[in-house]
């Protein structure tokens, strides 16, 4: 007889969706735009600098900068820091953001699980993708070793 994972929120969730899940926190840092474009702004408009790019050249990768200029480009990244971070300023705020930071890294956290879960169900009722005539030690290992991880898992509920 088989036993299925029965949570409120696996129980319902194709594979495909699961798979969908573990794709999209996967690729999370991708979506986010990168600093690099807001650094080269930067450097072009408060640097006169064409590019962060080395070009192997004493001349185009040593430029002469005004300590004003530094200034700027240094409060512009700091500015663009913050407004990218909406960085609190008061105590509470900064409470009420790191509450809201905790509950969203749970929230993708167990969600990352439920997935791996299904994934493990469906794997399962696949017995592994072996198959009875080819069985060898190898797969053998491969089952001790998920096993080993899974009571690892759950010894630290």
């Amino acid at each position: 007889m088989k036993t299925k994972l029965k949570t409120p929120t696996t129980a319902k969730v194709s594979k495909r969706f699961a798979d969908r899940l573990l794709d999209m926190a996967a690729t999370k840092k991708a979506i986010a735009p990168t600093a690099d474009q807001e650094i080269a702004s930067i450097a072009k408009t408060h640097l006169n600098l064409e590019t962060l790019d080395t070009r192997n050249s004493d001349s185009l990768d040593f430029k002469e900068v005004s300590v004003w200029g530094v200034s700027a480009a240094l409060t512009a990244a700091y500015n663009a820091g913050v407004a990218a971070n909406g960085q609190p300023t008061t105590r509470s705020e900064k409470q009420a953001a790191n509450l809201a930071a905790t509950q969203n890294a749970f929230i993708a956290r167990k969600a990352n699980i439920d997935a791996l879960l299904i994934r493990l169900q469906d794997a399962s009722e696949s017995h592994f993708n072996a198959s009875p005539d080819d069985l060898n030690w190898g797969n053998v290992g491969d089952l001790a070793r998920i096993e080993e991880l899974l009571t690892q898992a759950c010894t630290n509920l």
